[in-house]
Parts: C-alpha cells; structure tokens; sequence
C-alpha cells in the first residue's frame, strides 16, 4: 500500500442510510443485500445524481470497546439537501458535518485494514491532530474492486476537533473583557497578562477534550 495523501476538510452531507448490527465479518457478508436495498430506494425515489452521489461506509462503535455483536455498521448516500425523505422500513436520514483528517487511498479489497491502521497508528496518535466524539467512515471515489487485487479509490474520514474556534472564541473573549474594563474604568487593564495566556493557550489546548 502506498503512502497516501492527507487532507483537513469541512464535510457536510445529508446522507440516507441501512444500518447493521453485528460483527465486522457478519457486515461484510450482508454488505451486498444492504447496498442493494440502499440502492434500490435511491433509485424509486429519484435520488442517484450522476457525478455527485457518493457512497459511504460508516462505522458508529469503536470495536475495542464495544462487543462484536453490538457493533453498529451503516451503508449510505449522499442525497441533496431540499430533498423531502419520508423514512420507511429500514431506510433513514441523518447529517454528517464537521472537520476531518481524510486520507485518499488507492487500494485493493485486502488493503482496507492497513489503510485504517495508517490513519489512527500512524496519522493521528502520531500527530498534532486530536480526535473528535463522532464517526469515522469510508467515502468510494471509485466503485470498490470486485477482484481480490483490483484497486480502487477510496478516502477515509477521521473526525477531529475544531481547536482554531476554540482559540478564536477565547481571543474574542479576552477582547470583549479588555473593552469593558478599560471603558468603565477609564485604565487599561493590566492585572492579568493575556497575552501570556494565550500563548500557552495551544499547549493545553490540544489536551482539552470537550
């Protein structure tokens, strides 16, 4: 497997989707009913836009926490906005939004483990990025090989957190506070050194986990 680029990006879809539960080799064997079934009401429904629709892979439960069998696992689609879904069976809706560590692959049906190993042991735990409290998932360029050795590609998405709206937020905030002060009490304020605060703001900002 090649080493792959990475991206930070904003993502922000309405996606419909079938949910699994059960083991990763449970999934991988109703995986072709589940995207038929995905597939099928996007198709009654009008929903495939050529060149646009992409299709993912989501996965809600961190496997060395959660039990096999309690394991929850999602095929979805991407699907416009202003669309109006009335969710039947085992068909629903839900937004995916915030900022991610994407990791564009080019990989065959054997090299997915090793890509997902890459993007947390190597990418994350090793870098300066820090988790965010959601889901990861798959997005397919490409349609996946149906070959053992054919490849295609395919990106993953780890959440992270939004640390520059923290430091904005706090900037802002310290601002707002110097601007009171020095309004009604005719002084600058100087009681406290901000600036050395928000100096050391990043160093325990990546520590922070809220």
């Amino acid at each position: 497997m090649e080493k792959p680029n990475i991206t930070i990006e904003i993502f922000n879809k309405r996606v419909i989707y079938v949910r699994f539960k059960g083991s990763y080799v449970a999934f991988r064997k109703n995986s072709r009913k589940l995207f038929n079934q995905l597939f099928s009401f996007a198709t009654e429904n009008n929903l495939i836009t050529p060149g646009e629709t992409k299709v993912l892979t989501i996965y809600h439960d961190n496997p060395f926490i959660t039990d096999e069998e309690n394991l929850r696992t999602s095929v979805a689609m991407t699907i416009p906005n202003d669309v109006v879904i009335n969710e039947i069976n085992d068909i629903n809706v839900m937004n995916i939004c915030g900022k991610f560590g994407v990791g564009h692959f080019e990989i065959s049906a054997m090299e997915y483990e090793a890509a997902w190993q890459y993007m947390y042991q190597e990418w994350l735990f090793k870098g300066e990025e820090k988790p965010r409290d959601s889901f990861p998932f798959e997005l397919y360029v490409t349609e996946p090989p149906k070959r053992l050795k054919g490849k295609s590609f395919t990106d993953i998405f780890i959440p992270i957190e939004w640390c520059w709206i923290k430091s904005f937020m706090i900037k802002w905030l310290v601002t707002m506070i110097t601007k009171f002060i020095e309004r009604h009490f005719n002084e600058s304020f100087c009681a406290f050194d901000f600036e050395e605060c928000l100096d050391n703001f990043p160093k325990w900002n990546t520590h922070y986990k809220g």
